[in-house]
């Protein structure tokens, strides 16, 4: 496997990842889940999602400072992918801050939080990526994936090991559905 193959799995994986424990979490918030959602498990996907959505936020304003640096950045295609990106950063960053106004705010609970955070998540188009993928599949070489992949040793252990507490307490009847963090 060469690098670049590398990098897109770990990526795809971080993607799948992501989405299911997005998918349980809010399975476990639902209103009308009884019992309630263990404590132990929010927390878990509190931080899986902190650490996940940070590092979302970090690779789009990698590929936004490319764009930006790029001959093309400016024209109008460019422009527009260059506002969806910094919309998209702003957004991440905004649910993010729901997440951490748990730590803040007394009246806010961990489930309130991070139902928020889900709603933030939730809203970001689709579209965005899209472009975002055309765009890094015409014209990003193994400099540019490094670049914006950000994915090193450490960011790797860090996923599998937040992926696996999720995993690890799940309440009953919630499905982590997804291919295992180790697998591409």
């Amino acid at each position: 496997m060469n690098e670049l193959e590398f990098l897109r799995r770990q990526l795809a994986t971080e993607e799948r990842n992501l989405a299911a424990v997005t998918a349980a979490c809010a399975a476990a918030l639902a209103p009308e889940r009884d019992p309630p959602a263990d404590p132990e498990f929010l927390q878990a996907c509190a931080e899986y999602l902190a650490s996940a959505g940070r590092r979302a936020s970090e690779r789009g304003a990698a590929h936004a400072a490319l764009l930006r640096a790029s001959p093309d950045g400016a024209a109008a295609a460019g422009g527009a992918l260059l506002a969806a990106l910094d919309s998209t950063v702003a957004a991440q960053r905004q649910a993010l801050a729901q997440l951490g106004q748990v730590r803040v705010a007394a009246g806010l609970s961990l489930a309130e939080g991070l139902g928020r955070c889900l709603a933030g998540l939730a809203a970001l188009p689709a579209a965005r990526r899209v472009a975002l993928d055309e765009r890094v599949e015409r014209r990003y070489g193994i400099s540019e994936w490094r670049i914006t992949a950000l994915v090193d040793a450490d960011a790797i252990l860090e996923e599998r090991e937040l992926f696996g507490r999720v995993a690890g307490c799940l309440p009953d009847g919630t499905l982590l559905a997804t291919a295992s963090p180790t697998t591409g």
